[in-house]
């Protein structure tokens, strides 16, 4: 069921835009002045998407998921009106609890609740529904601009990391098109992008010694949230910062005695915290349990190439997939290729969305080629293994980028899947070419 966009949702809609940009013009007084000139863009930018994101479910789609998050939401949102003072109540409540509560209205998605992370879904979107008066199009904006925290503070980290490059870290994080539209809806991408962000900007503060306390609890609350919503990110994407933070360490330390002995005092630490936060991380993760990985992938391909075959949605194959070691790591290169350079313009597109996406990977793919061309084979590999953001930064892209491509068998759902690792790979191209740059002028000179 798709909800009624009018007149009034206009209105509420305006309201909270003028609200939002006055937030941002109070915000922006504290920043540097090396970013302060993104951030009124990113804002415009991000209501244009959100905006784009509700005509093109509601008009082009005509369904989704957003709908059925939405609903939920509808539900806790008139709970809370219904009766504010039972609210922890009504939050702590399982499904069977919550179903056989008197409602004073239909909600097609009431059993969508059995799942863990579509009632956090409607939790989270209850309380936006509150201050929106349940309006699709004032809520969606209010939940993109939350979310949009993420990007922001990935744009921010990498910005202070390498001033001269915010220009292209802003064409890559905060304006491309891809991650723009699909963080910019009331899904769970957008969510798991928040805590991406958080993680990442939090672990580079603790690095820096500032603000201590507060990152580390800001890390915990993202944890848990990606660990409700999408908790396969976790699996590469800590072990990801962990290496990251120790590469910033080490290269902080001179003595190369002081390096040899604590380098397998972190190395055990590193292990043995993953071994234990992997293990809690798969005991919660149901489906997504590392146990489960040939079943998941099998329920994607098939789900995925039935959406393909019987309403029109681009979807792709990887060949006959044995799911050994050997036979999984055989289509790495195949499943990355697929992740950030397909769609191919005309020959992988079936509809305008598709089509859309596949101007996103050629270009990309172009720039990549481009990239290399510039910086050389060698050269590359070389910044890859010597530069400690590029080495973590493109780890991550690379191991991220086989798990989606590996499981997702479909262009559209891929292109929603792999939007956490588009920043690290854009940042990283961006990276190696200035590096290499910077190298070739040094010997020139």
């Amino acid at each position: 069921m798709i909800p009624h966009i009018g007149p009034l949702d206009i209105l509420i809609s305006s309201f909270y835009i003028l609200l939002i940009i006055f937030i941002s013009l109070v915000y922006r007084r504290n920043l540097g002045p090396t970013v302060k000139s993104y951030l009124l863009p990113f804002i415009a930018y991000r209501i244009i998407c959100s905006i784009a994101f509700v005509a093109i479910h509601a008009l082009y789609f005509k369904g989704g998921d957003t709908f059925v998050y939405f609903d939920l939401g509808d539900f806790y949102a008139d709970q809370i009106r219904l009766n504010p003072v039972n609210v922890l109540g009504i939050y702590a409540s399982d499904f069977e609890t919550l179903r056989n509560i008197k409602m004073s209205s239909s909600y097609y998605s009431i059993f969508y609740l059995k799942a863990p992370d579509a009632m956090l879904m409607g939790k989270i979107i209850g309380i936006i529904n509150v201050f929106t008066g349940s309006q699709f199009m004032s809520s969606t904006i209010i939940f993109s601009m939350i979310c949009s925290i993420g990007l922001w503070q990935i744009f921010q980290t990498v910005s202070e990391i390498y001033p001269s490059l915010r220009k292209y870290f802003a064409i890559g994080i905060l304006y491309y098109p891809t991650i723009a539209i699909w963080s910019s809806g009331m899904l769970k991408d957008p969510l798991a992008m928040l805590a991406v962000g958080l993680i990442f900007r939090s672990t580079y503060m603790l690095f820096k010694k500032k603000r201590v306390l507060f990152s580390i609890i800001t890390i915990l609350i993202s944890i848990l949230l990606c660990q409700a919503l999408k908790p396969y990110i976790l699996y590469i994407f800590i072990p990801t910062m962990l290496l990251w933070i120790y590469g910033m360490l080490a290269k902080s330390i001179k003595r190369n005695f002081i390096k040899s002995l604590i380098l397998p005092i972190i190395i055990l630490s590193f292990v043995t915290g993953g071994y234990f936060l992997f293990d809690k991380i798969s005991a919660g993760a149901g489906k997504y349990s590392l146990d489960n990985i040939e079943d998941v992938a099998k329920g994607f391909h098939n789900w995925h190439k039935y959406l393909a075959e019987t309403r029109n949605q681009s979807g792709y194959t990887l060949g006959e997939v044995e799911f050994t070691p050997i036979g999984i790591l055989s289509k790495a290169p195949a499943a990355i290729f697929v992740t950030y350079f397909r769609p191919i313009p005309f020959v992988d597109t079936r509809n305008a969305s598709t089509f859309f996406e596949s101007i996103q990977s050629f270009v990309l793919l172009i720039i990549s080629i481009w990239v290399l061309f510039k910086a050389g084979v060698l050269r590359t590999f070389r910044l890859i293994i010597s530069n400690v953001h590029v080495r973590a930064f493109i780890i991550f892209a690379i191991f991220f980028g086989f798990a989606v491509g590996f499981t997702s068998y479909n262009f559209g759902a891929l292109s929603r899947y792999k939007i956490p690792a588009l920043p690290f790979y854009v940042v990283s191209l961006a990276i190696i070419y200035y590096e290499a740059r910077k190298k070739r002028k040094l010997k020139q000179a």
